[in-house]
């Protein structure tokens, strides 16, 4: 097995965007309902999984509220030959963050607890900054819903990977600095594992005993999930193997336990997904009420969520679509290192799945798209009513940039890549991401509100925060207009720059060897050739160091002050120098040089380049402390 750390960084930012990908799957694609049979749809989820080159997959289907499928697929270890059945424990990630909320639910029941609680009451002993306190106080509310203003864990936290397992409290104590809130809390929603974790910390602190522990007696062996379980099993339960790209990875522990390190095989995962199907009912006992499950549905604490939006994160748990069936999963989808899963139900209709994979990554997308499209077999498309579109969203046309990211690389991919065009005509209310192929077209409810023909829910409201003003928020994400001139000079200017720097080192190639045979330049045209060249190459530098530092597998080295960490330190402060030096050099050489074109294109090359440490600089990707990554 390799080093449990090998690509970590570069796999939880790919994780990332497959987990943006499952929740936006309505958006994306063209979700035609071919009406399968089961046996058709097995066939091709075991295609898809031989295809992908999966190992291990289980699956879990339940269909007007009989389970019609529960299975595992494929190898727990390849090396060992290991088969898999319905009782083999997979790796869930994120999906744990449920029983976080149904614990606290649960203890709101008993009144133990108050949604409403500030935070700073419940636990004082674990520190946040938050500059809104005395108007926009964190509450307990805010954690589970992530509404908080908290930033993403840092590298740093994905990085720690205590052996032996150490205590929630020990673990909230060692990274007191990511707990900012960017925002006044209830504004805006914005995923961080650090909320959850400290939500998990007052149900421990609240009843006296250990999370993992309230969490086995009040949830785990009333659903009859003896063996789920937040730790590497020590007994003769088969646990998948996670990989990638087909190497097998060692058993990742994870800080913040709570979050995201539940393992739990499709035969357990089937208990509770009858349970949320049931709306908290199972083998005729509520453990918790209905009234508590619905509520764990609705997100209340954004600022589209007063308007009357419905759609987005929960407590714990969150909606999504499909197509265009106006129809509401609710659920959660979750990753950790070489593993990733999916949980959804539609209550309507007593149904829902489990998916869990050992590697596979994409193949994710397309299982779930199935799932979906056979739970839906049985509706038709939601077909618009032509009406008169709300005056409100009448001005709302043109790029939209989202403002509620979990960390500061995501903000750079918001600015760069996840823009979103909104447009209106005598059809209606339309949205569509930048650099996607399909637009959605919501109907109105009201004056101020539309619902996506996706989930069915309200989804797009006009609000107005606290920092910025007027923006749209739409699901759960908020958004602010931008100018065309400002979407496409950042996108422009990266093209450019690839473009630029890479004619650079290629022409260097042939003139530099040349010069060197033949000696036919001067000292001025070597100068104004070789700055722009050290230029592109310390950028090339830069840029491949970040590439090819997590193929060496050290995530401890660059999540610390290191060699390692600040040998990328100094590479983002030497492409700045080295630009504004080639500008000077150059500069100097100016006279004499007026006419010359080869002069002003290197000239140019180098501006290029100081503009791009401008755009840069702005991502803080210029004297990029690494280990800091995520943090805010």
């Amino acid at each position: 097995m390799q080093n449990k750390n090998k690509s970590l960084f570069i796999n939880y930012i790919r994780a990332m965007f497959l987990l943006i990908n499952l929740f936006f799957l309505s958006f994306s694609v063209n979700a035609e309902n071919t009406k399968k049979t089961l046996s058709q749809l097995q066939q091709e989820i075991k295609n898809i999984q031989k295809s992908a080159n999966i190992p291990a997959l289980g699956v879990v289907l339940i269909d007007s509220g009989e389970p019609v499928w529960i299975t595992s697929l494929g190898k727990a270890n390849l090396a060992e030959n290991t088969a898999v059945d319905e009782h083999s424990l997979f790796r869930i990630g994120s999906i744990s963050k449920m029983f976080i909320g149904l614990s606290v639910l649960k203890l709101v029941e008993e009144g133990k607890l108050n949604l409403n609680d500030k935070v700073r009451d419940l636990a004082p002993e674990i520190a946040f900054e938050n500059k809104w306190q005395a108007t926009n106080p964190v509450l307990l509310v805010h954690l589970l819903e992530h509404t908080s203003g908290w930033g993403e864990m840092t590298l740093a936290e994905f990085a720690h990977t205590p052996t032996p397992p150490i205590a929630l409290k020990e673990a909230l104590m060692q990274y007191p600095q990511n707990r900012k809130s960017r925002w006044p809390a209830g504004t805006r929603q914005a995923y961080s594992n650090i909320g959850a974790a400290v939500a998990s910390y007052i149900v421990e602190k609240t009843t006296g005993m250990l999370y993992e522990d309230y969490i086995t007696t009040n949830f785990f062996l009333p659903l009859g999930m003896a063996n789920s379980t937040y730790f590497k099993p020590t007994t003769n339960k088969v646990l998948t193997t996670t990989y990638i790209n087909g190497e097998a990875q060692d058993y990742q522990p994870i800080i913040y336990r709570s979050e995201g390190a539940m393992n739990a095989s499709p035969a357990e995962m089937a208990n509770l997904l009858q349970f949320f199907i049931q709306q908290g009912e199972f083998l005729g006992e509520n453990l918790i009420s209905s009234d508590s499950l619905q509520r764990m549905q609705i997100p209340t604490t954004t600022l589209g969520s007063a308007q009357g939006i419905t759609a987005g994160y929960g407590l714990t748990n969150y909606s999504s679509g499909f197509g265009e069936y106006n129809t509401a999963f609710h659920g959660h989808d979750g990753s950790i290192e070489g593993a990733m899963a999916s949980l959804a139900y539609v209550p309507a209709l007593n149904s829902g799945y489990v998916v869990m994979s050992s590697g596979g990554g994409a193949a994710m997308y397309k299982i779930v798209k199935l799932i979906k499209a056979y739970i839906l077999r049985g509706i038709e498309p939601y077909k618009a009513i032509p009406t008169d579109l709300p005056s409100a969203f009448k001005k709302i046309n043109g790029y939209y940039k989202k403002i509620n990211p979990q960390n500061n690389l995501q903000e750079a991919f918001n600015d760069l890549l996840n823009l979103m065009i909104f447009s209106h005509d005598e059809k209606g209310f339309h949205f569509a991401p930048l650099l996607g192929s399909r637009s959605s077209s919501p109907y109105a409810i009201s004056e101020n509100l539309l619902t996506n023909p996706s989930n069915g829910l309200p989804s797009i409201t006009l609000v107005n925060d606290p920092i910025v003003g007027e923006a749209i928020q739409l699901g759960m994400h908020l958004y602010v207009p931008v100018s065309k001139g400002w979407v496409w000079s950042k996108i422009l200017l990266l093209i450019i720059v690839t473009i630029l720097t890479s004619g650079t080192l290629l022409f260097a190639l042939f003139w530099l060897p040349l010069n060197a045979y033949r000696k036919t330049l001067t000292s001025q045209q070597i100068t104004s050739r070789l700055w722009p060249t050290l230029t592109s190459a310390c950028f090339v530098i830069y840029v491949f160091s970040l590439v090819l530092v997590d193929s060496a597998g050290n995530l401890v080295a660059i999540s610390k002050i290191s060699p390692l960490s600040l040998t990328i330190l100094a590479l983002s402060l030497c492409y700045p120098l080295i630009t504004i030096m080639s500008l000077f050099r150059l500069w100097q050489l100016k006279r004499g040089n007026e006419k010359s074109k080869g002069y002003w294109l290197s000239f140019s090359i180098c501006g290029i380049h100081l503009l791009n440490v401008f755009l840069l600089a702005s991502y803080g990707m210029i004297a990029f402390r690494i280990w800091l990554l995520y943090h805010i």
